[in-house]
C-alpha cells in the first residue's frame, strides 16, 4: 500500500466518524429532547442553546448535551492503539526507503 492510499484511506474513514453524527441533525437533535431540557434545566436553558445554534455554535450545543448525557459522547477517533501506529510508521519508512 503506497503512502499517499493510506493518507487518502485514513481520511475516508476519518469523514465516515464524522458523517455518522451528522446523519441526525444536530438541530434535529435539540428539538427532540426540547421537553427534557425544559423539565431538567428550565425553558432559559432551551432558549439559549437555540440561540447558540442560531449563532452558528454547534460545538458548544453539542458539548453541552453530551456534558448533560442527551447524546453519547463518540469515541476518539483514531483510536489509541498501537497497532495502528506502528502500521502507519512501517508503511512511511517503506515509502521513504523507496525514495
Amino acid at each position: 500500500m503506497k503512502l499517499s492510499s493510506f493518507i487518502k484511506e485514513m481520511s475516508f474513514k476519518d469523514m465516515q466518524h464524522l458523517n455518522k453524527e451528522s446523519e441526525e441533525d444536530l438541530y434535529d437533535i435539540l428539538k427532540s429532547k426540547r421537553h427534557d431540557i425544559n423539565v431538567d434545566f428550565g425553558p432559559r436553558t432551551y432558549s439559549m442553546l437555540q440561540q447558540q445554534m442560531m449563532l452558528d455554535n454547534e460545538a458548544f450545543v453539542k458539548d453541552w448535551l453530551e456534558k448533560n448525557a442527551f447524546i453519547e459522547q463518540q469515541d476518539d477517533w483514531p483510536p489509541k492503539d498501537k497497532s495502528l501506529g506502528e502500521q502507519i510508521r512501517k508503511i512511511i519508512r517503506r515509502e521513504i526507503k523507496k525514495l
